[in-house]
């Protein structure tokens, strides 16, 4: 009982300043103020007519477009309407619950910056209107002008980088949607090729007389470049090869596609094309490759076995590693050179006749320089 195995591996920002005031309801620009908002928008929110005039001016004055409100509903009603790039909130007028505003103000607007003046020597109320959101502050009154322009400048500024990456983080989330789906389809796609893939491969388990074929297939990807065939021919003897194509992926899938083509028409033909032996074969399969012109080659082992005799006839076309032959004799390698099939015209190849044990076992391993590990199928 003769046993075949082979092994078959396989990222317009606009900037906007509000203030509010609390004296005065309704929102514009201050007068002289630039119409112009290139710097962005600012939202004042102060109840006293004198430093809300000094702030909106300053500010007007820098390039930004304010809008002031009078007090904490109306400044909340503005930012409801159109949020700003900031926010400027004087917190010394009693009349204003300061934390409470903040604290509301950050569940409605969380990404608002918010400048706060305080009256100096009330510093201990600052840390918890910090803690309850706000970015920064200054004290009050309004000495150092320049000051609150770099206050301002920085919130505006960190606002639009944070929103800049928002709009990235989105894009990225969108294209990683699109790409996760694109991957699902190219995942389909190739289980749908692995399908063919499978359907051109030989039955298994196969026998003929005391010869049985048995194979495995474990791809390291789900497209591979290896195949194996085993057929009986019309005078009783068994063909079979294993064959590794370069590359990997669907490429060298393509090309088992056509080697399985080849392997059904030399059995049909197989009388026509005139082999000699299994040297002949090598060099028609490397003519037919070559003559598609693939940017692929492939390596192969080709037998054929005769019952009458027990004779076995190999060539090899580079195909590594070697076939083992183990019996309760021991283990011997089936060594013989060649040149890989589809790189070269006019390539020969040598071929060598043995005889067999009576109980032995051939075991054909594939590999490919393209898998970490290309493990397939005792035949």
């Amino acid at each position: 009982m003769h046993e075949v195995v082979a092994l078959n591996a396989c990222h317009d920002w606009g900037f906007r300043v509000i203030y509010c005031n609390y004296s005065a309801r309704g929102r514009g620009r201050a007068l002289g103020a630039p119409q112009q908002d290139d710097q962005g928008q600012v939202l004042v929110c102060d109840p006293t007519t004198s430093t809300r005039r000094t702030l909106v001016e300053t500010l007007s004055v820098a390039g930004y477009a304010v809008s002031e409100t009078s007090s904490t509903d109306d400044c909340i009603a503005a930012i409801d309407a159109e949020m700003p790039d900031a926010l400027v909130i004087d917190v010394t007028n009693p009349s204003v619950d300061s934390l409470g505003f903040t604290l509301k103000l950050r569940d409605r607007a969380p990404e608002l910056p918010v400048v706060v003046l305080y009256e100096q020597g009330r510093e201990g109320e600052v840390r918890p209107l910090l803690q309850a959101g706000a970015s920064d502050f200054m004290t009050a009154p309004l000495n150092e002008p320049t000051l609150l322009l770099h206050l301002v400048r920085r919130n505006v500024d960190q606002r639009a980088q944070l929103d800049a990456l928002a709009r990235i983080e989105a894009g990225l989330e969108e294209r990683n949607r699109a790409l996760d789906e694109n991957l699902r389809v190219l995942e389909r796609d190739q289980q749908a090729g692995f399908r063919v893939q499978q359907s051109l491969m030989p039955p298994t388990p196969y026998t003929v007389g005391d010869v049985t074929f048995r194979h495995y297939l474990r791809p390291s990807l789900i497209l591979s470049g290896d195949f194996i065939d085993y057929f009986e021919l019309r005078d009783g003897r068994l063909l079979f090869f294993i064959a590794d194509v370069s590359g990997h992926g669907a490429s060298s899938a393509f090309v088992t596609v056509l080697l399985k083509s080849l392997s059904r028409r030399l059995l049909r033909e197989f009388d026509k094309l005139g082999f000699t032996g299994t040297a002949s074969m090598l060099e028609w399969f490397n003519q037919e490759l070559l003559a598609c012109e693939l940017e692929q080659h492939s390596t192969m082992f080709l037998a054929i076995f005769d019952a009458v005799g027990d004779q076995l006839q190999y060539s090899n076309a580079a195909h590594f590693p070697a076939t083992i032959l183990s019996s309760e004799e021991g283990t011997d390698y089936l060594e013989i050179g060649g040149l890989p099939l589809g790189l070269y015209k006019g390539a020969t190849y040598d071929e060598k006749v043995i005889s067999l044990p009576e109980v032995c076992s051939l075991n054909l391993f594939s590999t490919s320089t393209s898998l970490i590990a290309l493990l397939g199928c005792p035949l």
